[in-house]
């Protein structure tokens, strides 16, 4: 992982932990899906790994593309593209998710770590847009979607326990 992105996640949590204004700010990982950019929260964030192996894995959602290794330890791979319904990532980027699912993400680019205020949120209501987005971040010349992992992961836990209804014939 390039020390420039880890030196920029430290500096980060230093400025969240810091605090103390009576406006919230929040880092968040600005990264690409094919030609759209997207966000969630930097301390979701695990690590950020480039080029590793993805092993395919049979009878699971087409966007779980496979499983990785890491240290031991299984990590389903999601491509986040053909869960939203677009066309499949050829990357070899991959966020690896800061709780206990196991999970990475498939992504195109990272383009950037940014620090933003509540006042640059423009948070969804339930009914709005889609359950994955929370909202989006405005940043003066972009308008970004923040992604809401649990909303993600709730669909692929659902999507897995539908599959495991499956009956084979032997």
């Amino acid at each position: 992982m390039d020390e420039n992105l880890i030196q920029e996640i430290k500096k980060s949590k230093v400025e969240q932990d810091a605090g103390g204004t009576s406006s919230k700010k929040t880092t968040y990982l600005i990264f690409a899906i094919n030609d759209r950019l997207f966000a969630f929260p930097s301390g979701a964030i695990k690590e950020i790994l480039k080029d590793s192996e993805v092993f395919p894995v049979p009878f699971v959602p087409s966007y779980i593309i496979g499983i990785l290794n890491r240290y031991g330890d299984p990590y389903a791979v999601i491509d986040i593209a053909a869960l939203i319904g677009e066309s499949e990532q050829n990357a070899s980027l991959f966020v690896v998710l800061n709780d206990e699912s196991n999970t990475c993400l498939k992504i195109t680019d990272v383009k950037e770590f940014y620090t933003a205020s509540d006042s640059e949120i423009v948070r969804f209501s339930e009914n709005d847009i889609s359950e994955f987005f929370d909202g989006t971040l405005n940043t003066g010349e972009r308008e970004i979607f923040i992604i809401n992992l649990k909303a993600f992961l709730k669909k692929v836990g659902k999507d897995l326990a539908a599959k495991k209804k499956i009956h084979l014939p032997f």
